[in-house]
C-alpha cells in the first residue's frame, strides 16, 4: 500500500445524519446492506438520500468522490470531476476491461478511484475538507476567490484532524455490519456501471428531476464558465459517444454555449443518461424528485416498499423539519412549490433553458 493511500486510511471518519447512531463493530464483509444514490447536482438526491438513511437506520457516506471536498477524489482528478467509466462488453456479453485505458497517470488515478469506493462502501471516507455550515455559505462568496478561501479552511482543517488522529494513536471509527449502508454521489454517474460492477451495491438508486429545475439551481448556485468545459468533456468523450449519443441519435453540442444552455444541456443529458441507465439495468431504481415532492407521503412510500424499507418516526420528523425554504446545500424545500420553482428562478432565462432542455429531452 503506497504513502498516499496509508494517509487517506488514516484521515477518514464516518458521515452520518446528526440522529443517527454511529457503529462501534469493524466490518470486513460485503454482506451488509449497501445503498449506492446517484443523481445530477441539483436533483435533490441529497434530501431523499437523507430520507432514506432514515427510514433504513443507515449510515451516511455524502459525495466520497466530490474532489471539492475529498482528498482521495483529488488525487484522482486525472479521471475528470465527472470521470466516465464502464466496462466494455465484448461480442459474448462479458464485462472486459475499463473505457479508459490504464496508462501512466489515468492507471494509478483508477487505482485511486477503486480505492476511495472501497473505503465508502466499508463506511468509511476521507475527512470533509470543510464543514457543512461552510460549504453552505460559500456560495455566496465570489466564485472567483471561491477555491482559495476553501483551500485555506481545508488545509487548517487537515491538519487538526492529524494532530488529533496522532493523540487518540490513529484509533478509527468502525462500523457495524448490521447496520445498512447508503453512499451518495453527483459524480460518479457516468461511472455507476463500473462502481456498481466492481464494489457490489445491494441496490442502486437513480434520482431523477426536471432538467430546467436542475438548470435553474446551477444558475442560481452562480455556475460559470467551467459548465460549459464540463458538459463537451463528458458529452464528447468516446464511450458516451458511442453508448448513447450515436444510439439515441442525440444531436451534437452547439459550438458555442452560453452558460444558461451549458447549465440546460447538463441538466437535459443527465436526466436522458440516468433514465437510460434505468432501462439497461431494470432492477436500478428510479425516483423521480417532482413526483416525490408533489405527494411526499405516497412517493416516498412507494421507494420504501421498492427498496424494503419502513417508514419510520425519523422519516416523518426530518419531512415535517425540512418542509421550509432551503438555500446553499441544505436539504430543505418547501414540497408544495418545489416542482415550479424553477420558473421563478431563470426569470430572462426561461425560454433559453427551455428550448434546449425540451429539444434534447425529445430525442430520448
Amino acid at each position: 500500500m503506497n504513502h498516499n493511500i496509508r494517509l487517506q486510511r488514516q484521515c477518514m471518519t464516518d458521515v452520518v445524519p446528526d440522529d443517527l447512531p454511529t457503529c462501534a463493530s469493524t466490518v470486513t464483509s460485503r454482506s451488509r446492506h449497501r445503498l449506492l444514490v446517484l443523481g445530477s447536482e441539483r436533483s435533490g438526491s441529497t434530501w431523499i438520500a437523507q430520507v432514506l438513511c432514515r427510514a433504513s437506520n443507515a449510515q451516511y457516506v455524502h459525495e466520497p468522490d466530490n474532489p471539492e471536498f475529498s482528498p482521495a477524489a483529488r488525487d484522482a482528478q486525472a479521471l475528470g470531476i465527472f470521470p466516465v467509466l464502464c466496462d466494455r462488453v465484448d461480442g459474448r456479453g462479458a464485462l472486459t476491461a475499463p473505457s479508459v485505458e490504464p496508462t501512466g497517470d489515468i492507471s494509478e488515478s483508477l487505482q485511486k478511484y477503486d480505492d476511495l469506493w472501497e473505503l465508502a462502501f466499508s463506511g468509511r471516507r476521507p475527512i470533509r475538507q470543510l464543514p457543512r455550515w461552510t460549504e453552505n455559505t460559500l456560495h455566496k462568496v465570489p466564485k472567483v476567490i471561491r477555491p482559495s478561501v476553501r483551500r485555506a479552511g481545508a488545509l487548517s482543517l487537515l491538519a487538526l484532524r492529524r494532530v488529533q488522529l496522532v493523540a487518540s494513536n490513529n484509533r478509527m471509527p468502525h462500523t457495524d455490519a448490521a447496520t445498512p449502508l447508503l453512499v451518495k454521489s453527483v459524480h460518479g454517474n457516468f461511472a455507476a456501471e463500473w462502481i456498481v460492477r466492481h464494489h457490489q451495491p445491494s441496490a442502486v438508486v437513480l434520482v431523477c428531476r426536471n432538467p430546467a429545475a436542475i438548470a435553474s439551481s446551477l444558475i442560481e448556485f452562480g455556475t460559470g464558465p467551467s459548465r460549459i468545459q464540463q458538459i463537451r468533456a463528458v458529452y464528447e468523450h468516446p464511450t458516451i459517444q458511442e453508448r448513447f449519443v450515436s444510439r439515441l441519435h442525440l444531436p451534437p453540442l452547439p459550438v458555442r454555449l452560453s452558460v444558461p444552455e451549458a447549465c440546460a444541456w447538463w441538466g437535459a443529458f443527465c436526466n436522458v443518461y440516468l433514465h437510460e441507465l434505468r432501462s439497461t439495468h431494470p432492477d436500478w431504481i428510479l425516483a423521480d424528485h417532482d413526483a416525490i415532492t408533489a405527494a411526499p407521503d405516497s412517493g416516498f412510500q412507494k421507494l420504501f416498499n421498492d427498496l424494503g424499507f419502513s417508514r419510520t418516526v425519523a422519516v416523518d420528523r426530518f419531512l415535517s423539519e425540512s418542509n421550509r425554504p432551503g438555500q446553499g446545500f441544505t436539504p430543505q424545500r418547501l414540497t408544495a412549490t418545489a416542482s415550479d420553482r424553477w420558473r421563478h428562478v431563470l426569470g430572462n432565462h426561461e425560454a433559453e433553458v427551455l428550448s434546449v432542455t425540451r429539444w434534447l429531452v425529445s430525442f430520448s
